[in-house]
């Protein structure tokens, strides 16, 4: 028993010494948050004044409010005027681009070529419409009905020119100014006549003009130019003979060395009815549009009566070569009162001539 007692008692002083021996085992940390953290920040500071610090102030101004603009709705009854066409439309079109400063002055021809063209293109991009160069029922509305219609930006407005206003350096002086009352009336001398015998001699109606001699001009084919009559839309075409065998084209049209144009009139009276040309010899016999022109050849010298007046020529005016007798559009405008445009983009000569009782019901 005691035996017992004496080992449990050793046993409990042997676990207790062990238990003193043992090294304590480390206590594991619990994370807590930095303080730091807490501690960056004031209570009394705010947020958003710290941004405003760093962010640059901004003014923002409200913008203005544009009026929405005026739309208008397209007249329908417009007929499409492109490119190609001829007559009054494109004339009409041509004239109102002149006036808007999108066409150049005495370009209305009535040919819509690629100068119209691109003139309707600028119109419709300074007006903020489709730019497809087609005139159209919303192109034409703006151009002929639209009151805020935009000019040609490229070009300015007329306005006087300050320059026409006249210098005070213009001005004369007063001193430089004869006294009147000293001059005597007497001699102020009115206005010397030139006498009646040096004066030049006025063309008279019933006086025949003096023949021309046959101009010595060269003369190049236009082989590819084409002749409009009367706005008639399609070219003119000619029958005629070539070595045998008979054709269809356009009217002969020629450029002179002096650079007039000069016209076939054989083919113009085969293409333009109600013309009628023929030749005997050394006389020309024309009847067109109600006019009859009758043109004689003597000795290389021209002369010429129109319904019985004498007409005054120029050399080069007429010109019979292998027997085909030709004239030059200023012939034609002196003889028939005819327009002719010379249309070098579309290489067209535009040709409009008035029946003789309609221009004098006119005049």
């Amino acid at each position: 028993m005691d035996f017992l007692k004496s080992l449990m008692l050793y046993m409990s002083l042997t676990f207790a010494g062990s238990m003193q021996a043992a090294p304590t085992p480390e206590v594991t940390p619990v994370p807590t948050a930095p303080p730091a953290v807490v501690e960056t920040i004031a209570p009394t500071e705010e947020p958003m004044a710290a941004v405003t610090a760093v962010l640059p102030t901004v003014q923002v101004t409200q913008a203005p409010t544009i009026p929405p603009q005026p739309t208008i709705t397209p007249n329908t009854g417009y007929r499409n005027v492109k490119q190609g066409q001829r007559g009054d439309d494109v004339k009409k079109l041509q004239l109102r681009l002149i006036e808007l400063g999108y066409l150049e002055e005495g370009s209305a021809d009535g040919a819509f070529g690629n100068q119209t063209r691109r003139a309707v293109i600028a119109f419709q991009q300074a007006n903020g419409l489709g730019a497809d160069g087609v005139a159209g029922d919303t192109t034409q509305t703006h151009l002929y009905e639209n009151p805020d219609v935009k000019y040609n930006p490229a070009k300015a407005t007329p306005t006087p020119e300050p320059t026409a206003t006249p210098e005070p350096t213009a001005t004369p002086e007063v001193t430089a100014t004869p006294d009147v009352t000293a001059t005597p009336e007497a001699t102020i001398a009115p206005p010397a006549e030139v006498p009646a015998e040096t004066a030049a001699p006025a063309a008279l109606p019933d006086q025949p003009a003096l023949p021309v001699a046959e101009a010595d001009l060269e003369r190049e084919w236009l082989w590819n130019a084409s002749i409009v009559y009367n706005d008639g839309g399609a070219p003119l075409a000619a029958l005629r003979q070539e070595d045998g065998v008979t054709v269809t084209s356009s009217p002969r049209v020629y450029r002179l060395s002096d650079g007039r144009l000069q016209l076939s009139l054989s083919d113009l009276a085969a293409a333009i009815e109600g013309w009628d040309v023929t030749v005997d010899g050394n006389l020309i016999s024309l009847n067109a549009s109600g006019y009859v022109v009758t043109v004689m050849r003597i000795s290389g010298m021209y002369s010429c009566m129109v319904d019985g007046q004498s007409l005054a020529l120029t050399p080069g005016d007429v010109a019979i070569t292998e027997g085909d007798p030709c004239v030059t559009t200023d012939f034609l405008q002196k003889a028939l009162g005819a327009e002719t445009i010379w249309d070098a983009e579309e290489n067209a000569l535009i040709m409009r001539v008035q029946p003789k009782n309609l221009a004098q019901a006119a005049d």
